[in-house]
């Protein structure tokens, strides 16, 4: 699952009950709702730049965050509404093939959304969860789950910190996985 597709992701690996997800993702939503709020924030997608030079741009305009890892030329950027335009112009002079300004209410996957994911830490915590099937791999640290806690704990993190898509399929492709289901 990529974002809120992890949930669905989970529940198709045994992780918890399809009632369990509707409430965890309700929950989240209206805790995303609620930083959102408080933050100014958006997302930008990149097309046609390195991670490098994505990464660069980003650390040149600062008040950003690459939250998306798409592909090796695909990236989503969360931003601070403020300096859009500036980045927008950086990403021209490196060349992007394309930069949109995605229609989103924050900026997402990125530390933006901390205080959701505090938020959003109670309900976790209270929540029984079983491990899910063992090619199951979250996306944010690439890696399968061992624990009830590590997966606690990247369901909290997977709030605010980037969505490595790209590498999380790759891993699975090198795994022997060669049926993936959208």
């Amino acid at each position: 699952g990529y974002s809120i597709g992890q949930y669905t992701a989970l529940y198709a690996a045994g992780a918890f009950s399809f009632e369990q997800a509707l409430n965890l993702v309700n929950i989240r939503g209206k805790c995303l709702k609620k930083a959102a709020a408080e933050t100014e924030t958006g997302m930008l997608g990149i097309i046609g730049l390195t991670e490098e030079k994505v990464a660069d741009v980003v650390g040149r305009v600062g008040k950003s965050y690459i939250a998306n890892y798409n592909s090796p030329v695909n990236y989503s950027v969360s931003c601070e509404n403020s300096i859009k335009e500036a980045l927008i112009s950086e990403f021209e002079k490196e060349k992007a093939m394309k930069v949109v300004d995605l229609p989103v209410a924050g900026g997402w996957h990125s530390p933006f959304m901390k205080s959701a994911a505090d938020m959003f830490r109670k309900t976790l915590d209270e929540e029984s969860m079983n491990l899910p099937h063992e090619n199951f791999i979250e996306n944010g640290s690439v890696d399968r789950i061992r624990s009830i806690e590590q997966l606690k704990e990247n369901l909290y993190r997977h709030i605010y910190c980037p969505v490595n898509w790209f590498p999380s399929v790759r891993k699975l492709m090198e795994s022997g996985i060669d049926t993936f289901v959208e």
